[in-house]
């Protein structure tokens, strides 16, 4: 059974957080309020910024993007938080789209366009995400973030 909407269509993103540690930038917001959260994470020297920065920009998710192992900006929704464990139920890793950065000082702000998603299984030691057997999908066709970047 798929625990992510098929389609999220616009949603609203609550409870945002964005927090620097040691030059990556990882965000969380809660899609509408619900139990699923879009995650977002900024890796310098990999993926969109292998030259080892992040940048203000758009970028299409694509090549090493689309591979949690890999990734510069790793895109995820999670679905099913659960607060008495701190985890959630089932990770979608993008597998297309784009992500503007309008901001990567002091706000993170930027939105997601036409990103989809796969259901996938991330492993522990390697960071690899495969594609889950139950070929579950989601969407976001659009949605904007902004939120201070904790030191």
């Amino acid at each position: 059974m798929c625990t992510a909407d098929a389609d999220h269509g616009s949603p609203t993103l609550q409870s945002p957080i964005a927090q620097d540690v040691v030059g990556a930038v990882y965000f969380s917001a809660s899609i509408d309020g619900g139990e699923d959260y879009v995650v977002l994470a900024l890796y310098p020297g990999y993926g969109a910024f292998a030259g080892g920065t992040v940048t203000t920009g758009t970028f299409e998710l694509t090549g090493e993007d689309l591979n949690y192992a890999t990734c510069g900006i790793c895109v995820l929704l999670s679905t099913e938080y659960d607060a008495d464990t701190g985890s959630f139920l089932d990770d979608y890793f993008a597998t297309g789209g784009s992500v503007t950065l309008n901001s990567v000082e002091g706000n993170l702000t930027g939105s997601l366009s036409n990103v989809t998603f796969q259901q996938v299984t991330i492993d522990p030691d390697t960071y690899e995400s495969s594609p889950h057997p139950s070929g579950c999908q989601s969407g976001i066709t659009a949605t904007s973030f902004d939120a201070p970047i904790q030191q």
